[in-house]
């Protein structure tokens, strides 16, 4: 330690109204004091605790201190998507340009979350929790894009009409769907605790850099991909009720073609095939 510890029964500031918490602030010889020389002296302040007295330590040292290893959570989830978005489009690049797109709105939003989290304070584990929502709606406002993206191609649009038509539908789903998220995740703010309203805001901040980056940065995305949008395709078996409907068109069309006077024969070019006699 260094520099003098102050009691509480010195500072009357350091006792709650009720009288029934008293705090004091313990300097530390380092301020970046590393975690595992900070967690042995969590510990051993709580086994001191006894006699109807509970110690603790707090502060932003003991509390990452206290914060167990994170595990691969957000890995397994950006996996999970990635396989069921493959198998849902069938092409590495369709599926590809949703996770890509939550991806680099998640990276910029917590830049952001950290700039505001000068002004609104939240706990560590805020950005995790903001990563998973970030993660969850970032690849579903990009999916409700590229679908449509998708069936304007199908339906023999051009890739800039495609992504203006994606854009001026599925868009303004997005921006109503990311705006209901944003509106919902502040209203924790009413509950006037700080731990929530700093979750609140910095979630909220995720969640509207997602939106914007759905709706700006993914139709720069789909500019580039064009048709190639369905390249890397998934090889897949054609099912039985398909066989049965192609086998069907093709006995219709050649039942239509053998029909009696369903074919015409015409006669050289500016007769109508009568003989001309001499």
């Amino acid at each position: 330690m260094v520099g003098p510890v102050t009691s509480p029964y010195q500072d009357k500031n350091l006792v709650t109204q009720d009288r029934r918490i008293a705090r004091t602030t313990v300097p530390l010889t380092h301020e970046e004091a590393d975690k595992t020389e900070v967690k042995p002296l969590v510990g051993l302040v709580k086994n001191a605790s006894g006699d109807g007295v509970t110690l603790g330590l707090g502060g932003q040292k003991a509390e990452k201190a206290e914060t167990p290893p994170q595990g691969s959570a957000e890995s397994v989830g950006i996996v999970a998507a990635a396989v069921i978005l493959f198998i849902a489009f069938g092409s590495l690049v369709a599926m590809g340009l949703p996770i890509v797109t939550a991806l680099l709105a998640i990276a910029a939003g917590i830049a952001l979350m950290k700039l505001v989290g000068y002004l609104v304070p939240s706990p560590d584990f805020t950005v995790i929790l903001a990563a998973m929502i970030g993660l969850g709606v970032g690849i579903d406002y990009a999916l409700f894009i590229v679908t449509r993206y998708k069936d304007s191609l199908q339906a023999g649009d051009e890739p800039e009409t495609a992504t203006v038509k994606a854009i001026t539908t599925a868009g303004h789903a997005v921006l109503f769907a990311g705006t209901t998220v944003v509106i919902a995740l502040l209203g924790l703010i009413v509950m006037e605790q700080r731990l929530m309203t700093g979750v609140a805001v910095a979630t909220s901040v995720i969640v509207l850099v997602t939106m914007i980056a759905a709706v700006t940065l993914l139709p720069a995305f789909l500019g580039f991909a064009g048709h190639k949008i369905n390249s890397l395709r998934l090889p897949r078996r054609t099912s039985r009720r398909q066989k049965a409907a192609s086998a069907a068109s093709r006995e219709r069309i050649s039942g239509f073609e053998g029909l009696p006077g369903r074919t015409r024969r015409r006669g050289p070019r500016g007769g109508r095939g009568h003989g001309h006699g001499v």
